[in-house]
């Protein structure tokens, strides 16, 4: 398959994100956590994951879709060793910041490189949204048996090393042409957006597909 690189970075990437869902609540259960503040460590980064999703789709034209993603690697291997240290609420809500900063760097910049690959935008999005998918289940189905086989220490160390595969996977992604940068501000076109009723359509179809995952 082509851009077979850029793929493997993806798969990479989401197989260590699939093993912090079961990995990061678990550890915080074993550190002594309350129920409410293992909700609280997974609500109050993802709030802040919100604008900086938008300031990183937007900064994507100028900064590069590849260098966004290989600087959002780098972060996964950063919390993965640092939840290896890490002990009591604020540690982990540093390490979950760390994991929220990479998500919100890298799934914008991947989805704008796949839609610049050569060949039918389609099918490399679909291939993309493949290999998502697929690294993320994986990761969730097989830290359990890390976490039972080796404990939490080497599980988050693993993490990092998918941080660091996707990195180098991520090095043999090809550039795409460079866009000419836009020259107003970087935000205002999400307020044209916003007022296109397609787009607050599309907003709410998400908000309400995301609540049953968000819930469970």
């Amino acid at each position: 398959m082509p851009h077979q690189f850029f793929f493997l970075a993806s798969l990479a990437w989401n197989f260590g994100l699939g093993m912090t869902w079961l990995a990061v609540p678990l550890y915080a259960h074993a550190e002594g956590l309350s129920n409410a503040q293992i909700g609280a460590l997974f609500a109050a980064p993802v709030l802040a994951q919100v604008p900086l999703n938008l300031a990183g789709g937007a900064y994507t034209d100028r900064i590069g879709g590849r260098r966004i993603m290989l600087g959002s690697c780098w972060a996964s291997v950063v919390a993965g060793v640092w939840l290896m240290f890490a002990h009591g609420f604020w540690m982990l809500i540093l390490g979950q910041l760390a994991l929220v900063l990479s998500r919100a760097a890298f799934w914008p910049a991947t989805w704008a490189l796949a839609s610049e690959l050569p060949g039918e935008r389609g099918i490399q999005l679909g291939r993309l949204n493949a290999a998502t998918n697929i690294g993320q289940i994986a990761g969730t189905a097989l830290c359990g048996f890390l976490l039972a086989a080796v404990g939490f220490q080497p599980t988050f160390l693993a993490l990092a090393g998918t941080g660091l595969m996707a990195f180098l996977a991520g090095l043999g992604t090809k550039l795409a042409a460079r866009r000419a940068a836009v020259g107003h501000n970087l935000l205002v076109g999400y307020w044209r957006l916003l007022h296109q009723r397609i787009i607050q359509y599309s907003m709410l179809c998400a908000y309400l597909s995301a609540l049953p995952f968000s819930l469970s």
